[in-house]
């Protein structure tokens, strides 16, 4: 017998109800338990659990409700109910499912090795790695690939569990369904299976319950990494911006906020706690009080009465101060705040975007690069050069710029005229010296502009003087490119135009001056006191006492 106990069900008591039976056996069965006082005056709690199974979407449920019997003379109940999935990848559904979940698991392997390549160049420059290390975004991201890799392999667990499973059609537990005493008697074999079969459901329906939970917070984590990579566009990065400039402000508010919060809520479960279920404890206080606080729930009445019950006129009075004192608070003045807080670092982001372009403007602007990029590819016409092309080529050029952030900057800040294109702090860049650069610098290899110029035509201006050749230079066109370029980051700057960056270059040289020559100075008094403490040092010691007290007195 030993071989038919179930481990989960170790002195429990079980009585079953089998699904062959009539409707009369079952009120019988139910008799029975009376009358052998399975069901007395004593009984405390009584579980009820059915198995359901729906055969059309291959669902096991498991229903479970408890009736407990209180000091009082009432009855609580409580219910649960859980599902399986026998089948996840059963018909076309299940077979798009499946396509999907590999085509994520892809996915999410291509993310984390960019994100451990990013993880790697860190650590190759070791000013980096910090940076990385302390940067919140990185951790939310990590965090989110430990969530989708703990819900990848639970639902592997869950399929694998599922294939381990050998179901059988019927559980007949009792033995005799026409025995006329030992009603509930079973046999020992099915009971046991319909114990474990009920366990390996159970525990099939936990693994489900723990996959959706992961699942859901794993939705809101995308929720922020959203927000994080529209951090790219002006108008689309506008809650993350206005957060970022309100946070300083919000972190002081809700600091604020917390004191008076805990001490209103320490104040109601001192006053009510022991007449309202909604204040019995601090946590609760702390509830119902947000609830009041939002307008979600009115409790004026309730409370009022509940406070009315002690028949002293200090705690109605009392009450009356709490309540009221906590609407004018809370309600008028920290959730208006609160918002000026928001609306006001919102006025702020959105008064810097008034010439932002909009996620459409951009993303037609992309389709229309995109679609150039083709063109060249196959007419051979290489008068457009992408962005990633033309960084390409700036990189480098390392030798004049500190690094590919700045050389990003300075690409979305090229400002000039048709003729000439001023980079961040002044610098003038003319066309030819555009085209020079994207020339190359002495590579073999041909270079972007290699096909422009062995495409067009040379048009030379010669003329002939004493039976020679005489070639004018004439006026240097531009190729086709690089007005391209010019037409795509350039901006008319009038002449006589302050330019702000190079006034912004030239404090900032003058500060690193005067710091130096600050510190500089600093170092020689430095040296002198310690020259001079070292002199008054010998004197003491070498001269004598009469000389030393005619110099001080001198």
């Amino acid at each position: 017998q030993n071989d038919y106990v179930s481990p989960g069900n170790v002195g429990v008591y079980k009585l079953f109800f089998d699904t062959r039976m009539s409707s009369q056996q079952s009120q019988m069965l139910v008799q029975f338990m009376r009358d052998g006082m399975f069901v007395s005056d004593k009984t405390e709690m009584i579980e009820l659990e059915i198995i359901t199974y729906n055969p059309d979407f291959n669902f096991f449920g498991i229903l479970t409700i408890q009736f407990t019997w209180d000091l009082g003379g009432g009855i609580l109940w409580s219910a649960q109910y859980n599902t399986a999935q026998l089948s996840p990848y059963a018909g076309f559904k299940g077979q798009l499912t499946l396509a999907l979940e590999i085509i994520f698991g892809i996915m999410l392997v291509i993310d984390i090795a960019r994100e451990s390549r990013d993880i790697y160049l860190a650590i190759l420059r070791e000013d980096l790695i910090m940076g990385y290390m302390t940067k919140v975004w990185n951790w939310i991201d990590w965090s989110h690939y430990g969530l989708l890799g703990t819900s990848l392999g639970l639902w592997t667990a869950y399929n694998q569990y599922i294939l381990s499973l050998n179901l059988k059609g019927s559980y007949p537990v009792l033995s005799n369904l026409e025995a006329k005493a030992r009603l509930f008697a079973t046999d020992a074999k099915g009971e046991f299976e319909l114990l474990d079969f009920t366990e390996k459901m159970r525990k099939l329906a936990e693994m489900k319950n723990s996959y959706t939970a992961i699942n859901c917070l794993s939705i809101l984590f995308f929720v922020v990494r959203i927000l994080k990579i529209l951090d790219f566009q002006p108008r689309m990065s506008l809650i993350t911006r206005t957060l970022r400039v309100a946070s300083i402000d919000l972190g002081h508010y809700l600091s604020l906020f917390a004191l008076i919060f805990v001490g209103y809520a320490s104040v109601g479960t001192l006053l009510l706690g022991d007449r309202l279920q909604q204040f019995q404890t601090f946590g609760d206080s702390c509830c119902e009080l947000f609830m009041i606080f939002m307008g979600w729930e009115p409790m004026y009445q309730i409370m009022g009465q509940a406070a009315g019950q002690t028949k002293v006129l200090a705690s109605s009075i009392i009450f009356e101060i709490f309540y009221w004192s906590w609407v004018l608070v809370a309600t008028f003045l920290m959730l208006n705040i609160l918002l000026a807080i928001i609306v006001d670092a919102y006025a702020s982001v959105k008064a810097k975007m008034q010439d932002a372009p909009t996620i459409v403007h951009e993303s037609l602007v992309v389709c229309k690069e995109s679609a150039q990029m083709v063109g060249n590819r196959l007419w051979g016409s290489e008068w457009f050069i992408s962005d990633k092309e033309l960084e390409k080529v700036l990189v480098k050029q390392n030798r004049n710029f500190q690094s590919k952030k700045n050389i990003l900057d300075t690409i979305g800040q090229l400002r000039g005229t048709a003729k000439s294109v001023r980079l961040a702090g002044g610098l003038e860049v003319s066309e030819k010296d555009f085209a020079n650069l994207l020339q190359g610098n002495g590579n073999t290899k041909r270079s972007l502009l290699a096909k422009v110029q062995s495409n067009r035509e040379n048009v030379r201006n010669v003329r002939m003087e004493d039976g020679i050749e005489i070639e004018d230079e004439g006026e240097w066109k531009p190729p086709p490119a690089v007005e391209n370029l010019i037409k795509r980051y350039g901006e008319v700057v009038p002449d006589g135009k302050d330019d702000e960056e190079l006034l912004d270059l030239i404090r900032t040289e003058n500060m690193k001056r005067q710091m130096a020559m600050y510190t500089t100075q600093d170092h020689i008094r430095q040296q002198v006191e310690s020259v001079s403490d070292m002199l008054n040092a010998i004197v003491r010691f070498t001269l004598p006492v009469e000389e030393r007290e005619r110099l001080q007195t001198a």
